[in-house]
C-alpha cells in the first residue's frame, strides 16, 4: 500500500510504501491513499516512557490492542510498559511470556521494564539481562512491589546496567500516615497519606545512592517543587538524573478532588497549585527530562468504590500530546520542549530509534498545532473509557499516526 502525506509544512510530501518511507519532498500524484497535511507538522512518533497496559492478567482494564489504538490516536508510537501486572513481572520467564503475548497484539513499538522486590533479588540478575529497564518502587504503589531493605537497594544501584526507573515515595512514612488517617473517608486524604514528605525523603535517598554508586537514574512522576530543587542540586554536584513529569501533575492539583474524587486518586498524589507552577517552570527550563503519561487505566466501577478500596491511577496516553500542544498555545512551553521531552530525551534514555529518512520504517505523527476541539470520553480508544480531562478545550490535535513495526 502507498500513502502520500501531502504538503507537510516542514518536510514536503512524504511517501510511504508498504510501511517504508520511499520519498521525502517530492510530489507524488498516484497513491492509494492521500492525506492533505497542508499547514500541519510531521514528527517522528512520540514516546510514552511510562505506561501500564495491564497485560497479562487485567485485560478487562486495557490490553495491547486497545492500548495501541489509544497510543496511536494520541500520536504515540513507542512505549515503555511497567511490570506491576496482576502477577508482578519479576522473573525471566515472566518477561518472555509477556513479550510473546504483546507481540501478537501490539500495533506499536514497546520495551519492557522488570520489577524487583526484596524477595525477588535471587531472580534479579538473570532477569535483568532480558529487560529493557528496571522499575524500582521505594514505596509500594499498585500491588506490593517494593524494595525497602538498604542492602537490596545498594545491590540494585551498584549492579544494574539498564535504565533505573524509580518510584520515589518512602514506604515507612506512607504506612505511618495510613494509621494516622485510617478513619478518614474523603478521597483528598490521599494527598495527606502520601504527603510530600514521603516523596522528598525518597528522592533524597535515591540521589544519595546515585552519587555513592555513580549511577545514572530516572525519577518517575516527580510532583513537588522540593523534588525539583533537590534535582537541581544533584545535577550541580555531577549526578546524572533524568526527571519525568506526568500530565496530571502538570494540569491537576488537590482542588480536583472536589469534583472528581477517586477518579484523580493516583500515586504520587495530586499536590498544590504552587507545585503545578514549579513543574511547568522546570519543564520550560530544561530541568524536566521527559513527560510520560503513567497511563494507569481502571474501570469506572473500581474508581467509584470507597476511598480505601478504589485503586490509584489515571489513564493518560491518548491525551498526553494534545494537552502539551494546548500548553504550547497558552505560552507555557514551546514545541521544542515537547519534542525534547517526548521524543529526543526518551529515545536516548531507552534506546528508541526515531528518524524520518528514506529507506527507514515509517514512524510518524502528523498534527495540526492550532486546531481547536473538546475532549469527550466516548471518543477515547482506551478500554477504561474515562478521563479526568472530560470537556477540556484543546488547541492542537493529532491528524494521522503511522507506525510500521515489522522488519524494524
Amino acid at each position: 500500500m502507498r500513502i502520500l502525506l501531502k504538503n507537510t509544512s516542514n518536510l514536503g510530501d512524504v511517501e510511504i510504501t508498504d510501511g517504508i518511507i520511499t520519498s521525502i519532498g517530492e510530489d507524488r500524484n498516484e497513491c492509494e491513499e492521500e492525506i492533505d497535511c497542508t499547514d500541519q507538522i510531521i514528527w517522528p512518533g512520540l514516546i510514552d516512557s511510562h505506561v501500564h497496559f495491564r497485560t497479562p492478567g487485567q485485560e478487562y482494564k486495557e490490553d495491547w490492542i486497545t492500548g495501541s489504538e489509544a497510543a496511536l490516536a494520541g500520536g504515540i508510537t513507542s512505549v515503555v510498559d511497567m511490570p506491576n501486572n496482576l502477577e508482578p513481572i519479576l522473573k525471566n520467564s515472566q518477561l518472555d511470556e509477556k513479550r510473546e503475548i504483546i507481540d501478537k497484539q501490539t500495533k506499536i513499538e514497546f520495551k519492557l521494564a522488570l520489577g524487583v522486590t526484596d524477595d525477588s533479588m535471587a531472580d534479579f540478575q538473570q532477569a535483568e539481562e532480558n529487560a529493557d529497564a528496571i522499575k524500582l518502587f521505594m514505596g509500594a504503589s499498585t500491588g506490593n512491589m517494593c524494595v525497602s531493605k538498604s542492602v537490596n537497594l545498594e545491590k540494585i544501584f551498584r549492579n544494574t546496567t539498564k535504565p533505573l526507573m524509580i518510584h520515589a515515595e518512602d514506604e515507612s512514612i506512607i504506612r505511618k500516615n495510613e494509621q494516622s488517617f485510617k478513619e478518614e473517608q474523603e478521597p483528598e486524604v490521599h494527598s495527606a497519606i502520601r504527603g510530600r514528605e514521603a516523596a522528598i525523603v525518597a528522592v533524597s535517598q535515591a540521589l544519595s545512592l546515585a552519587k555513592e554508586f555513580n549511577r545514572e537514574i530516572y525519577l518517575c512522576h516527580v510532583s513537588t517543587k522540593e523534588e525539583i530543587e533537590l534535582v537541581k542540586e544533584a545535577r550541580a554536584a555531577g549526578i546524572i538524573v533524568h526527571v519525568e513529569v506526568t500530565p496530571h501533575h502538570l494540569f491537576l492539583n488537590k482542588n480536583a478532588y472536589q469534583e472528581l474524587g477517586n477518579y484523580v486518586k493516583v500515586n504520587p498524589p495530586l499536590r498544590l497549585e504552587a507545585d503545578n507552577d514549579a513543574l511547568w517552570d522546570a519543564l520550560k527550563n530544561g530541568v524536566i527530562s521527559v513527560v510520560g503519561s503513567d497511563h494507569a487505566p481502571h474501570t469506572a466501577e473500581e474508581k467509584e468504590r470507597n476511598y480505601w478500596e478504589a485503586p490509584a491511577g489515571i489513564p493518560g496516553i491518548e491525551l498526553l500530546f494534545p494537552l502539551l500542544l494546548t500548553a504550547v498555545n497558552e505560552g507555557k512551553i514551546s514545541l521544542n520542549d515537547v519534542k525534547r521531552c517526548c521524543i529526543e530525551n526518551p529515545a536516548k534514555i531507552f534506546g528508541f530509534n526515531k528518524k524520518i529518512e528514506v529507506g527507514k520504517s515509517a514512524d510518524i505523527v502528523v498534527f495540526d498545532p492550532v486546531k481547536e476541539w473538546v475532549i469527550k470520553k466516548h471518543d477515547l480508544k482506551t478500554k477504561c473509557g474515562w478521563t479526568p480531562f472530560e470537556e477540556y478545550r484543546m488547541q492542537g490535535k493529532v491528524t494521522f499516526t503511522y507506525k510500521h513495526i515489522k522488519d524494524n
